[in-house]
C-alpha cells in the first residue's frame, strides 16, 4: 500500500468594505454606557438635594426626641439586656454542671436499659432450665359463708343519747 498525502488547499476570503458585525456592536455598547452613568450621576445629585434640607431638619428632630431616646435605653437596659447579661453569666457559671448532669442521666438510663435487658435474659435461659422453680401460687381465696360473714358485714351505728 502506498502512502498518500492529502494536501488541502485555504481559500481566501474576499475581503469586503464592512466591518465585522462585533465592531458596529462596541460603540453602540460604549453609548449607552455613557448614557446610563449620566442618569445615575443624575439621579444621585437629585437625592442629595433631597435629603439635603432632611439633615437640617434632622437636627431639630433629633434634640425633640433625644429625652424620649435617651429614656427608651435605660429602660431597654433596665427590663432587658442586665436580665439577659445575668441569666448568661449564671448559665455559664452552670455549664459543667449541667452537662455533668446530663451525662449521669444518659448513663444512668442507659444502665438501667441494659440491666433490664440482661437480667430479662437470664431469667429466660433459668425458666427453661429444669432447675429454675417459682414459688407455688397461692390458692384462691373463697369469702366464708355462713352467720360470721353476716356478722362481719355488719355496719356499727351509733347511739345518741339525749
Amino acid at each position: 500500500m502506498s502512502a498518500t498525502t492529502m494536501t488541502g488547499t485555504v481559500e481566501n476570503v474576499p475581503q469586503t468594505g464592512e466591518p465585522p458585525p462585533i465592531a458596529m456592536l462596541l460603540p453602540l455598547l460604549q453609548s449607552a454606557l455613557t448614557g446610563s452613568s449620566l442618569f445615575v450621576r443624575l439621579g444621585v445629585r437629585l437625592l442629595l438635594a433631597m435629603v439635603y434640607p432632611l439633615r437640617i431638619i434632622w437636627s431639630i428632630i433629633h434634640a425633640l426626641l433625644l429625652p424620649i431616646i435617651i429614656t427608651l435605653k435605660i429602660a431597654l437596659d433596665i427590663v432587658l439586656f442586665t436580665p439577659f447579661s445575668i441569666i448568661r453569666t449564671v448559665a455559664v457559671a452552670f455549664y459543667p454542671v449541667y452537662v455533668f448532669c446530663a451525662v449521669a442521666c444518659i448513663f444512668g438510663a442507659t444502665v438501667g436499659i441494659f440491666g433490664h435487658y440482661i437480667s430479662t435474659t437470664i431469667l429466660s435461659v433459668l425458666a427453661q432450665s429444669k432447675y429454675f422453680t417459682r414459688p407455688p401460687s397461692p390458692p384462691p381465696t373463697v369469702p366464708p359463708s355462713g352467720p360470721q360473714a353476716m356478722l362481719r358485714k355488719r355496719k356499727r351505728k351509733s347511739v345518741r343519747v339525749q
